[in-house]
């Protein structure tokens, strides 16, 4: 059998030698047992070393699996997958294996190869076929690269960019091109020029039209939004011809703001799709004297369409048409005779198909018997593979061709693009790529090629060369909003203050890797300069506002303070009444002025805080010697604005001070109840008592007719609604819906449930089955004629209001 096999790679070494790749036979024991020139070839090329081990036979081999092991050793991943798919070819577990690898040439040049493994099943072996495919992963790298390249530009930027064809269609839009014109990005696509241009505006239709000149134009147009909205943009835009000649626009545009600088420039991504050769497949056979299959390969059965049983009994030249058999069988005898020939002919398949193919034969003896061991390649296959590498070919030509229109055409718009733009590439961050702007900022020319950390000792602030080597070291995107930085520009040498917008972006390859950092900056200095100044003026506003509340309390006080002085020279009581009631009304007012001096929204208040302030306030002025009132709440936290405030204030101090005054005539101790609640942004105020009921009210004439009308007027001023409940006391409820601007930021209880008036009404009884302490009918009334005819208790009086108007004022 030993004698055979080496007859037989004898046989095959022609066959292999006509593949135009680096080819060698290994056998279970990863022996390689047989190679072509070129193999050997590459092996002298690159100073290979072979391994060599000695079989069990005592034959010396180049062993496989130990150059694998080394380089498994080095750390090398592709040898191990190398190792994994041939292993699984040589037991069967899969036909073929591929695998793309980089190798090192000793001059150091980096060089790709595609490995394919399929195995001889009739002699237990593995083909291994190495071809080069350098110069397609070369320009699959460059190109990607490129893609690369644009894609980070065309998707980071911040400045919008659009592809228009000749005929005004929208062909590509990035991701800030349709945040600007309100769309999305697929959206877009579906528009054209007249979608996103003003059409009616001449200047803008002027500019549009220069468009398709193959010179650039800039100017300042009018952009319509996908919901018809206008605004101003200043735009950059430049026509070119594709590959196939098509007249393509591309269009960068930016948002005009105060200074008229905007955001973005125009870049476009163009895809490359990029394939590679496939293996060349073929047939292996084995034929004695007489002419008898003695050993094949699969592809012959899948071939021809016998199986391995038909192909046992059949003749060789069963395989070839009567016409060609006399031809076939003279090669085949020159074969045995010369020791070598090759015959280009029709194979004869099962189903009577004819397919071209090119065969060899070599002859071997082994023990005294002759046989004939040959390969044969499908014609038709080999034109196809020729025809693919043709189109591979013209592929390759085709992309270095765009990649040289893409590579130009992205130089092109990030050197018009309005935004400093630049690329830093390598582990020192070396400028490669910068356009006018970036220069004209730092006022210098030449910085391409120039460390990035060279020029950063112009500027100071809060981003340097740490926050860049920080992106190129984390893989991780840096943003910021309004970065001050003082920036020297060497033309004038002085230094400048900037806000800018900034994008710090990771540049990755193919593989994922971070090979350096994409900068873009957007200038909004006027823009947060004016922000300042506004902000500067609002709080200038608001203290004016404060003094404004603080002037109008304290001019309040002063008019409460002549009331008092004009009571202290009245006698009669009714006008001495009369004004404490208009001091109390007027103090709600300064009440409400006085919150919101001290507030830190100077147009609106919390009402109840404003109540737990003024219930008192009221308590103590109308206090009646000999009769104590308290009072509970149920407040929500309701805000108001100062027009309904003050309404409300007052109606609150009206009801209230009614009640204190004539609710309890014959008791020595009342109860009031103040609900306020909000629902759906109605307010609902709700004041009750304990008291006699309506008596106070259908018998007392000035209650009847001032606080009635006082009541009308001010719930009128808040179109509320007003009603009046009597069951064993006084119920008081004012509705009214809240204005519009009232904040609504600080309402806690959005889906609170309103009481109704039978509940209210339940809570009011329990007010009025407290105890009652044993009076004298007459004794509120008797107090209350002693209190205003005794001169000593209007002193009282009066010592005590001046000293609460001194401290309000």
């Amino acid at each position: 059998m030993r004698k055979l096999r080496k007859s037989f790679f004898t046989g095959f070494q022609a066959g292999i030698e006509a593949i135009d790749a680096n080819v060698a036979v290994i056998d279970r024991d990863w022996n390689i047992v047989i190679t072509n020139g070129l193999w050997k070839t590459f092996g002298e090329d690159n100073g290979y070393i072979p391994v060599q081990i000695e079989s069990s036979a005592g034959e010396r081999y180049e062993n496989y699996l130990e150059v694998l092991k080394n380089a498994i050793r080095d750390g090398e991943d592709t040898a191990l997958k190398a190792f994994i798919g041939i292993n699984a070819v040589m037991n069967e577990e899969r036909d073929s294996f591929e695998l793309d690898y980089p190798c090192h040439a000793p001059d150091g040049r980096k060089r790709w190869f595609k490995m394919h493994a399929e195995k001889v099943e009739e002699f237990d072996l593995v083909l291994l076929r190495h071809q080069n495919i350098t110069r397609l992963h070369t320009t699959e790298l460059e190109l990607q690269g490129t893609g690369a390249r644009l894609n980070q530009f065309f998707q980071n930027t911040l400045d919008g960019i659009i592809i228009m064809g000749a005929d005004g269609r929208i062909l590509e839009a990035n991701p800030r091109a349709a945040e600007l014109l309100r769309y999305d990005v697929d959206e877009i696509l579906s528009e054209n020029r007249d979608g996103i241009f003003d059409k009616f505006d001449e200047k803008t239709m002027e500019l549009v039209n220069k468009m398709q000149d193959y010179d650039r134009q800039t100017g300042d147009v009018r952009m319509k939004t996908k919901s018809g909205q206008y605004f101003d943009a200043q735009v950059t835009a430049s026509s070119y011809a594709d590959a196939g000649g098509e007249l393509h626009t591309n269009i960068i545009f930016r948002q005009i703001i105060a200074d008229k600088s905007g955001e973005k420039a125009l870049i476009s991504e163009k895809k490359i799709s990029e394939s590679v050769v496939n293996s060349l497949p073929g047939v292996v056979y084995m034929v004695d004297k007489n002419l008898k299959f003695v050993r094949w390969n699969r592809n012959l059965v899948r071939v021809t369409g016998y199986t391995d049983d038909q192909l046992r009994e059949m003749s060789v030249l069963e395989l070839f048409h009567e016409g060609n058999r006399d031809i076939a069988n003279e090669k085949i005898r020159m074969a045995f005779d010369q020791g070598e020939a090759e015959l280009e002919t029709e194979i004869l398949t099962r189903e009577g198909q004819l397919i071209p193919f090119r065969l060899t034969g070599v002859r071997f003896v082994s023990d005294e018997s002759e046989y004939l061991i040959g390969t044969g390649l499908d014609m038709v296959e080999n034109r196809k593979l020729q025809l693919r590498n043709n189109e591979l070919l013209q592929l390759e030509r085709e992309a270095r061709k765009a990649a040289v229109v893409s590579r130009n055409e992205m130089e092109k718009m990030i050197q018009y693009a309005p935004s400093p733009i630049c690329f830093l590439e390598g582990t020192d961050l070396r400028i490669t790529i910068v356009n006018n702007a970036f220069r004209q900022i730092l006022g210098v020319e030449k910085l391409t090629g120039r460390p990035v950390a060279d020029i950063l000792g112009n500027i100071r602030g809060e981003v340097g060369i740490e926050q860049i080597r920080q992106v190129f070291e984390t893989d991780e995107t840096y943003s910021g909003m309004e970065i001050r930085l003082d920036i020297l520009n060497t033309a004038n040498g002085s230094f400048r203050e900037y806000y800018l917008n900034i994008l710090l972006q990771p540049v990755r390859n193919m593989a994922g890797e971070v090979y350096g950092v994409f900068i873009q900056a957007m200038d909004v200095t006027e823009v947060v300069k004016s922000r300042i100044g506004l902000q500067e003026s609002l709080r200038e506003k608001q203290v004016l506002i404060e003094e404004v509340h603080h002037r109008v309390k304290n001019n309040l006080a002063i008019i409460t303070g002549l009331l008092e002085l004009q009571i202290d020279q009245e006698d009669d009581e009714r006008t001495v009444y009369q004004l404490r009631n208009n001091q109390l009304r007027i103090y709600s007012m300064a009440a409400i002025h006085e919150m919101l001096y001290h507030n830190e929204r100077l147009s609106e208040i919390n009402f109840a805080e404003y109540i737990r302030m003024i219930v008192d306030k009221i308590l103590l002025s109308v206090e009646t010697p000999g009769l104590t009132i308290s009072w509970d709440s149920d407040l929500e936290p309701v805000i108001l604005s100062v027009n309904q405030a003050i309404p409300l204030a007052m109606i609150l101090n009206e009801v209230v001070s009614n009640a204190c005054k004539h609710a309890f005539p014959h008791k020595k101790n009342g109860k009031l109840h103040i609900g306020l609640s909000e629902v759906d942004g109605r307010v609902k105020l709700t004041v009750k008592d304990n008291g006699i009921g309506c008596d106070y009210l259908e018998n007392n004439e000035e209650v009847q007719k001032l606080g009635t009308t006082l009541i009308q007027l001010l719930s009128a001023q808040l179109r509320a609604s007003h009603d009046l409940i009597v069951n064993g006391g006084t119920k008081v409820n004012i509705r009214f819906q809240k204005d519009h601007q009232d904040s609504q930021d600080h309402q806690d209880h959005k889906n609170h449930k309103e009481p109704n008036d039978h509940q209210d009404d339940k809570h009011h009884q329990d007010l009025q089955n407290q105890d009652h302490r044993d009076q004298d009918p007459q004794d509120h009334k008797k107090h209350q004629n002693q209190d205003h005819k005794n001169p000593k208790n209007r002193k009282d009086r009066k010592d005590r209001k001046d000293n609460k108007e001194v401290q309000a004022v």
